[in-house]
């Protein structure tokens, strides 16, 4: 709902059911905090996946997100996000799995702090025909918690009209880093995995650890 009691709030209910993952997330967002041209929003949700058949284990997480964030002109707006989530990793087997997998078995915390700038000059943001929308994503692991690592992520999509508005062509690249410190190993669950629709030729999540 996105003009929930005619107030302009925007409500989300998400719940997903497969084999391999179950997943329920809520999001609640204000989008003029006390009055201002600032969104403030809360993210709750509780996940579980199977990757058993590709990488060996199970993850189950639960969490939540308190977030804001402003627009800093026509085109680009600035976010910033704090996480709180349990994570815990089951199921693996030992004859199989790789050995970076088998050490994080058993559970831990995650906490951190996250700011995204968005570059969108798209001109219809559900069925774009041109334009470019960008994102530089940032986020610092480390304020408590078990996870000790930063992240930065970028992305981008671009959108050109070959003929007319029938035919339109999508460019998109993605690009990422995670450095952990502390002397501490990346979380299985904060790793980047590709594969299926986001890396074509592999497997749901092959593109990882194994």
């Amino acid at each position: 709902e996105r003009n929930l009691f005619g107030r302009g709030q925007q409500v989300r209910l998400n719940t997903s059911l497969s084999f391999k993952k179950q997943q329920v997330d809520f999001s609640f967002t204000e989008p003029y905090f006390m009055g201002m041209p600032i969104a403030a929003g809360i993210d709750l949700f509780a996940t579980n996946t199977d990757y058993s058949e590709y990488s060996s284990y199970e993850s189950k997480q639960i969490g939540g997100a308190l977030r804001t964030g402003f627009d800093l002109d026509e085109y680009s707006s600035l976010d910033f996000k704090y996480y709180l989530a349990y994570r815990r990793t089951t199921g693996i087997d030992h004859s199989v799995a790789a050995p970076a997998i088998i050490a994080q078995e058993g559970s831990n915390w995650k906490s951190s702090v996250g700011a995204t700038y968005t570059w969108d000059d798209l001109d219809d943001p559900s069925i774009p025909t041109t334009g470019l929308r960008a994102q530089l994503d940032g986020e610092i692991a480390g304020l408590g918690g078990d996870a000790r690592y930063g992240r930065l992520e970028a992305h981008a999509w671009y959108f050109y009209p070959i003929y007319e508005e029938s035919v339109i062509l999508k460019l998109e690249g993605n690009a990422g880093h995670i450095q952990s410190f502390g002397g501490r190993d990346v979380p299985l669950q904060d790793r980047f995995f590709e594969g299926a629709d986001s890396f074509r030729g592999f497997a749901s999540a092959g593109v990882g650890p194994h």
